[in-house]
């Protein structure tokens, strides 16, 4: 991580926060002090929007810090579901290892050039076995698939399943349209099954994204828990007032 990045987003996102329930904690006393409420809620809506302004700044900040996109501070309006996202992002500096281009195929004869293919599972060697299965534990890999094995020292680029970025997108429209609690757990069970499918398929093959996926996954059981508060909540009054 950029500590310096790091350093400047806690400048900017925990007097941000403090500033957003400063604001909240000082219209109630406004209030209670019989101050115009025109005039308290001129101060909170000033408190709020500048606070929200600083933490999108110390977010965006700890995005580039992990070398990600400054676009994450769009979090912000998720308040603290947005801050466990943030948490969960992956670290990109830490896979930030130059790229070497591998000729070699798992099934060649080793040499003494070749790259050391490893089972991801239980390390055995793998070089020279024509099979898709890990002779030691059974584990299986494709031999024209690289990012199914280790690669002793080489990095391989691997893509994160593209179900791990879905399944945020939907926790997060779950969260946002909880006003209409009849599309918000739809959202939300999208989310949840993509966010499993995601945190199975980078099990098994040893991809990126898990905190993505994961982050999808806590999201969309949230939205998915409030929708059916909201909806239990509806029918109760519902059934009491008839």
């Amino acid at each position: 991580m950029d500590k310096r990045k790091n350093n400047i987003s806690l400048a900017f996102g925990v007097p941000g926060i403090i500033l957003q329930f400063g604001g909240l904690c000082m219209s109630g006393f406004l209030s209670a002090s019989g101050i115009s409420p025109s005039v308290s809620g001129m101060l909170f809506l000033g408190s709020l929007l500048l606070g929200t302004a600083m933490l999108m700044i110390g977010i965006a900040y700890y995005a580039m810090a992990k070398g990600q996109s400054a676009l994450w501070c769009l979090m912000a309006f998720l308040g603290i579901i947005g801050l466990i996202v943030l948490a969960l992002l992956p670290d990109r500096h830490i896979h930030g290892r130059r790229m070497v281009p591998i000729h070699s195929k798992i099934s060649d004869t080793p040499s003494i050039n070749s790259p050391t293919f490893q089972c991801p599972q239980c390390d055995y060697q793998l070089n020279g076995i024509p099979g898709s299965a890990c002779p030691e534990c059974g584990r299986p890999f494709n031999p024209d698939d690289l990012t199914t094995v280790k690669v002793q020292g080489y990095f391989i680029e691997k893509t994160a399943p593209w179900m791990g970025r879905w399944s945020l997108i939907c926790g997060i429209l779950a969260i946002i349209m909880l006003i209409s609690v009849f599309c918000a757990p739809i959202f939300g069970i999208v989310g949840v099954v993509l966010g499993h499918l995601a945190r199975k398929e980078i099990k098994e093959k040893d991809l990126p994204g898990a905190g993505v996926a994961l982050g999808g996954l806590i999201t969309s059981y949230i939205a998915v828990g409030l929708s059916l508060i909201v909806l239990a909540v509806i029918f109760l009054a519902e059934a009491f007032a008839a």
